[in-house]
């Protein structure tokens, strides 16, 4: 399976430093750190490692918490003598470096009383040729997006607002905009609180696209947003777009996504869409709007009521067709434009039999040439 990676870290718009942390892992074994390539590559045998740590809003020292769980995984990936067999031993696996990396945390805030009550969330994929396995721990997400299809979260936050959604007690809406949205119930801390990592495997399918992110993104830009942003973009410049979009809507946090894409790489194209409307002055239904082709010379115009005159008629928003009278009196204004204006306004109501007579030819052919528009 070819894949390309990209990756994007951001301080926010609130933040004065970032403390989020992430990696990426080209090759577990032999193991070989991310090196930035824009073109695809082919999937490894042992696979590929994608990992994104999301501080918790105000613990200390929280950029080192970060850096301790993200080195911890890295080294316990190093350290693996043999690539476990089934998904359910790599999926423990990968909870046990969790849990490992909580022990290491621990351990460095009692050494350092500036450290106590660092924590970190964490989330973890490891990517086999067609098979993701996922672990995580806290609010740090994963997405999926297949061509046609909506993206999906794959993992499920440990948070209280999750929790109550599940219940039934909240809406995914109303989860997204919940003010207690950031109180989280697993984290990697020095908290007396056991943790429970959570863990799944998922299938990896040509084209689909992979992202981890901090709830730097999520707690911005709503899951309908990173669909469409991931739909219409790809690669660095997906990653830009999600970073910018959390930016925009305030950028409370640190905002930190890491992108898997398979291939046939894919992007939607968005199209624009120019109706009538748009190129003129909106139809109400007091407008009609007529346009008129004359290309009979200036010395003619006497004789324009023998000449073809074509108009392109467009009728109210109601579809209800403008009254003859308008026709009429635009039919005199084209055959006898200096006659018109230079008859007085209060004679203009005096018409003899024949001016009568003639006016019901005019009216009969412009009825005819409306009926003719119409139908068309």
């Amino acid at each position: 399976m070819i894949v390309r990676l990209s990756a994007l870290t951001n301080v926010g718009v609130v933040r004065d430093h970032n403390e989020d942390n992430f990696s990426v892992i080209q090759s577990v074994s032999p193991f070989e750190a991310w090196d930035y390539q824009s073109e695809g590559f082919e999937t490894p045998e042992n696979g590929i490692l994608l990992m994104v740590a999301d501080v918790m809003g105000g613990a200390n020292a929280g950029e080192i918490a970060s850096s301790i769980v993200v080195s911890t995984v890295e080294n316990s990936f190093k350290e693996l003598a043999q690539i476990p067999q089934s998904d359910k031993d790599k999926e423990e696996f990968l909870k046990k470096t969790i849990v490992k990396s909580k022990k290491e945390i621990v351990k460095e805030a009692k050494s350092n009383i500036e450290y106590q009550g660092m924590g970190t969330t964490v989330v973890i994929a490891w990517v086999i040729s067609q098979k993701c396995f996922l672990a995580w721990a806290g609010d740090s997400r994963a997405y999926l997006l297949s061509k046609g299809k909506s993206v999906q979260i794959v993992s499920r936050d440990h948070s209280l607002v999750w929790e109550l959604m599940e219940k039934g007690m909240l809406t995914e809406e109303e989860a997204e905009t919940h003010p207690d949205s950031n109180i989280i119930t697993q984290s990697l801390s020095d908290s007396g609180s056991k943790l429970k990592p959570d863990s799944k495997t998922i299938d990896i399918n040509e084209g689909d696209k992979l992202l981890l992110c901090s709830d730097g993104l999520n707690g911005m830009a709503s899951k309908n947003i990173i669909s469409n942003i991931l739909s219409q973009n790809q690669g660095e410049e997906a990653c830009k777009k999600l970073v910018n979009e959390a930016n925009t809507n305030g950028g409370t946090d640190n905002i930190t996504v890491v992108l898997m894409e398979t291939s046939p790489f894919w992007k939607e194209e968005v199209k624009t869409v120019i109706t009538e409307e748009d190129e003129y002055e909106p139809i109400t239904e007091k407008t009609v709007k007529v346009k008129v082709i004359d290309e009979v010379d200036d010395s003619d115009k006497q004789d324009t009521a023998s000449q073809e005159v074509k108009t392109d008629i467009q009728v109210d928003s109601d579809g209800e067709k403008p009254k003859s009278g308008f026709f009429k009196k635009l039919w005199s204004k084209l055959v006898n434009p200096e006659e018109i204006a230079s008859t007085p306004e209060t004679e203009s109501n005096e018409v003899t039999e024949t001016e009568t007579e003639d006016s019901e030819d005019v009216k009969s052919k412009g009825d005819i040439e409306t009926k003719n528009q119409n139908e068309k």
